[in-house]
């Protein structure tokens, strides 16, 4: 066998990172030497398993046969594959006892920790959530601070609020006693336990990428608050797993074991931080929904401390005594009325939203979670003097929407004034200050009225307003751009016009404005009509004006009509395309194909046409009938269920008069 070349001179000397390792001579140890403290830990606290990649903690894997197997259960829990109550029971079980010994390695699976989520979510009782904790137990840490585990985590205290909330009915002792007897309140103990093991290393599982959606998860579940609304991005994430399966609401009693977790959480989140950590955290991705978080705590226990980290200056003006006259300091000497130059940098920092919507939404929830005096100073001091100037930042939407709900109606007033004297004309920047200027405007008709005649003067020379507003000339130029690269423009002019067609009745400016609009889209071409309905973007505006409440029947008539003969086509042919398991996926139906009943957009609008042919003679049965004709096509595309399903097809197939009769008039 032929030796390896060996390497001498220069190319061992170019090349010094190829030395063997056992050519390396170990450093001497001086055991008298003092060991770093960095270097210290506590072998107790470190746990026994197995590392891997980077901080993960690593478990083993699960084998084919049983990822096949979290597969396919998933599937019959998808398509409902059940004969009855009895035979769901049993697969449930079945799956229980499938998982006994490996639920670690469940749990850090990307498949296994979905079907452990639907598990603990059809969860029936608190001793199936105890067998699994048991094997979570000195863990909790490291699981919450991985991918899959804190998923799993956050659901074992989601499905633990139920137990919870009888428990503390059963026992109402449990309310005003800290002591917990475990036999009696299972769930509230289980709760406590994994608070505790967070409790040591609080900030590493808050401000963790994953654990703080656990830490958030728990301080909510402990201070007995309801659930929070999930984004759209986390009900696609969680979709098997409903906010039903749990309990949603608040807990009926809070005991008093989480009452002083919750008092100690917010004494610690606030302990050693100064002014300029707690704004960098702020602004944070990670750390800043914990810091609302934390505000919103303190405030429903009348506390302040992380509301005078982020703003000392104001906490300390907005408590002092004031004139109602002049509303300034009646202390003037001892308490300045000028904000601190770092706190206004602060809040032009979160208005510049320079950090992707955390800024702003950060300044948003605290408008709207801080106490009212608060604000009402922030309005006054910060937000008027500085109109022209914050007015075109980007995240100022935001603030303005919590400030026009919290504010008063003489500050909301000079607000709404201040906010329309810089429009002055219908270009991107007049458009969102008018929508700004509007949504402010919504709880006082008196505004709303200021605002319309605005919009007026600023379109007195347009024949169309609804293209005026929407600056466009030709639709088809939005229509053939693809919808992830449609501009910003059109997006916020959309959402004008949509404010100014979902106004009151009670606003005459609104509803003529809204007249307007609607006409100016009947005037339209209908070739460019079916495009706009198609849009991305626009179908919601089509869909707003479809549904205006008082429309005339000789407007609806034409709204209608023009859409005939498109609602649906039985001659269409859909395109099939496989997923990676193989199954079959429909493709969308597309304008060209006359089929706007299975369009992703203009499906939104025949909905709408449900109610718009309310009172108009053979409109809904004509409708109903073309939707029927093309039945088989209809029901290909998943856009096009959703119409079936709520024109409630089904029962027009089957008797039709009772349709008739069940549909509003």
């Amino acid at each position: 066998m032929p030796r390896a070349q060996k390497k001498r001179g220069r190319r061992l000397k170019n090349a010094p990172y190829e030395k063997d390792e056992k050519h390396i001579k170990p450093e001497p140890i001086d055991e008298a030497k003092e060991m770093p403290a960095d270097d210290y830990y506590d072998a107790e606290l470190e746990a026994p398993q197995e590392r891997g990649f980077g901080d993960q903690p690593f478990y083993g894997l699960l084998d084919a046969a049983q990822v096949e197997y979290f597969k396919e259960a998933e599937t019959t829990m998808d398509l409902n594959l059940f004969a009855g109550p009895e035979e769901e029971s049993q697969f449930y079980i079945a799956g229980w006892s499938e998982i006994s010994g490996i639920e670690l390695k469940v749990a850090t699976d990307p498949t296994g920790s979905r079907f452990l989520e639907r598990l603990m979510a059809h969860s029936g009782s608190v001793l199936e959530l105890e067998r699994l904790f048991v094997q979570f137990r000195g863990r909790v840490v490291e699981l919450s601070m991985h991918k899959f585990a804190s998923r799993c985590l956050e659901t074992v205290v989601n499905c633990a609020r139920k137990f919870v909330a009888a428990e503390v009915t059963q026992f109402p002792e449990v309310v005003a006693n800290s002591d917990m007897d475990k036999d009696n309140t299972p769930a509230i103990h289980m709760v406590m336990e994994m608070y505790n093991e967070i409790a040591n290393t609080l900030y590493a599982v808050a401000f963790h990428r994953f654990g703080s959606h656990v830490f958030r998860s728990l301080l909510t579940t402990l201070a007995c608050n309801p659930l929070p609304p999930r984004s759209a991005k986390q009900s696609k994430q969680s979709q098997h797993t409903s906010l039903s399966n749990f309990h949603p609401d608040s807990l009926p009693a809070h005991p008093a074991v989480f009452e002083r977790a919750v008092e100690y959480t917010l004494a610690k989140m606030l302990d050693g931080v100064t002014t300029e950590q707690a704004r960098t955290a702020a602004m944070d991705p990670i750390s800043s929904p914990v810091i609302q978080m934390v505000v919103q705590l303190e405030d429903e226990r009348m506390q302040m401390g992380m509301l005078t980290l982020l703003f000392p200056d104001v906490v300390a003006a907005a408590a002092a005594p004031r004139d109602k006259k002049s509303n300034k300091n009646i202390k003037a000497e001892e308490k300045p009325e000028e904000l601190d130059f770092m706190t206004i940098s602060f809040i032009e920092k979160l208005l510049a939203d320079e950090t992707n919507g955390v800024g702003s939404h950060f300044l948003e929830n605290i408008l709207y979670t801080s106490p009212l005096s608060l604000v009402e100073y922030l309005c006054t001091s910060f937000f008027l003097p500085r109109l022209k100037i914050i007015s075109r930042a980007r995240g100022f939407s935001f603030a303005m929407k919590a400030l026009a709900v919290r504010v008063g109606k003489k500050t909301a007033t000079a607000l709404c004034r201040g906010i329309l004297e810089e429009v002055t004309d219908l270009s991107l920047n007049g458009i969102v200050l008018l929508s700004t200027a509007f949504a402010a405007a919504t709880r006082y008709p008196v505004l709303a009225e200021v605002v319309t005649k605005k919009i007026e003067t600023l379109s007195a020379d347009k024949p169309n307003l609804l293209l005026a507003l929407l600056n466009i000339d030709d639709i088809s130029v939005i229509t053939e751009r693809p919808r992830n690269l449609l501009n910003d423009s059109v997006k916020q002019r959309a959402l004008l016009l949509q404010g100014i067609l979902t106004a009151p009745e009670e606003d005459s400016g609104s509803a003529e404005l809204a007249k307007r609009i609607t006409s100016g889209f009947l005037e339209l071409p209908e070739e460019r009509k079916l495009k706009f309905v198609a849009n991305p973007v626009l179908s919601h505006v089509a869909e707003k004006i479809y549904l205006q409440r008082g429309l005339d029947a000789p407007t609806r008539r034409k709204l209608l009509n023009d859409l005939f003969g498109h609602i649906a086509s039985s001659a269409q042919s859909v395109a099939v395309t496989t997923d990676a398991n193989n199954a079959d996926i429909p493709a969308a139906a597309t304008l060209d194909d006359n089929n706007l009943a299975c369009n992703p957009s203009a499906s939104r609008v025949i909905d709408a046409c449900f109610y718009t042919s309310a009172g108009l003679t053979h409109y809904r049965d004509r409708i109903a009938k073309e939707l029927h004709a093309a039945r088989e096509t209809v029901m290909r595309s998943p856009y096009g269920k959703k119409v079936w399903r709520n024109w409630n097809m089904d029962l027009f197939s089957r008797a039709r008069v009772q349709w008739q009769a069940k549909a509003p008039k």
